[in-house]
């Protein structure tokens, strides 16, 4: 568990960094604007705060009252880019079809 959430930590601070200080630098938001940049900006200061989170739980891994609300959080985040990407996807679709 805590090589997962070491892991996590060093991936969502070199993403989370990346978001929030230029996220035109990843290939799919070369021709970004406005909203888009608006929005990877954001997860990019989301990413950030988990990756603290993450690095911090590690440096008191003893102190398991930490450990679920991080996974709990974690979860949430993902399960909700997941989501959002998944109706992106079903509107694309269903735009396409008319």
């Amino acid at each position: 568990m805590k090589l997962f959430i070491l892991i996590t930590g060093v991936l969502e601070l070199i993403v989370g960094l990346t978001m929030l200080i230029n996220p035109k630098i990843i290939p799919s938001y070369k021709k970004a604007t406005g909203a888009l940049i608006t929005t990877a900006r954001m997860y990019g200061g989301a990413a950030l705060s988990i990756a603290i989170f993450a690095i911090y739980i590690v440096s008191d891994f003893e102190n398991q009252i930490l450990t679920e609300p991080f996974l709990l959080i974690y979860f949430i985040l993902f399960f909700s880019i997941i989501n959002n990407a998944l109706s992106y996807i079903f509107v694309i679709d269903r735009n396409c079809r008319n």
